[in-house]
C-alpha cells in the first residue's frame, strides 16, 4: 500500500475519505513535526466546514466539526499555540 509522506510521519486512519491523524510515529520528536502540514490539514477541514455550512448541509457540518475536534493535527496545533505562540501577559485577549 502506498503511503504519502504525511502518512509516514503520522499514523493516519481514514474515515469517510478524510484522513484522521491518530498519533505521531514513536520516534518523532516535537521539534520534528512538520507544522506547515499540520496547519494545512486543519485549514482544509475548516474550509470544508465553511463550505458545508454555506450550502446548508448541517449533517456534514456536524460530522466535519467532530472530525476536526478529534483530529491529531488540531490537537497538535492547539497545544503549540497555547505553549509556544501565546507567551506573555496578553494571552487572554
Amino acid at each position: 500500500m502506498y503511503m504519502s509522506k504525511t502518512e509516514q510521519q503520522f499514523r493516519v486512519e481514514w474515515k469517510n475519505d478524510i484522513p484522521i491523524c491518530i498519533g505521531l510515529e514513536s520516534n518523532q520528536q516535537w521539534k520534528d513535526i512538520k507544522w506547515k502540514q499540520v496547519e494545512r490539514v486543519v485549514y482544509k477541514l475548516q474550509t470544508r466546514i465553511y463550505k458545508a455550512k454555506s450550502r446548508g448541509d448541517y449533517k456534514a457540518v456536524r460530522r466535519l466539526q467532530k472530525t476536526l475536534t478529534n483530529s491529531r493535527s488540531a490537537k497538535l496545533l492547539a497545544t503549540r499555540k497555547v505553549t509556544q505562540d501565546n507567551q506573555g501577559k496578553k494571552t487572554a485577549s
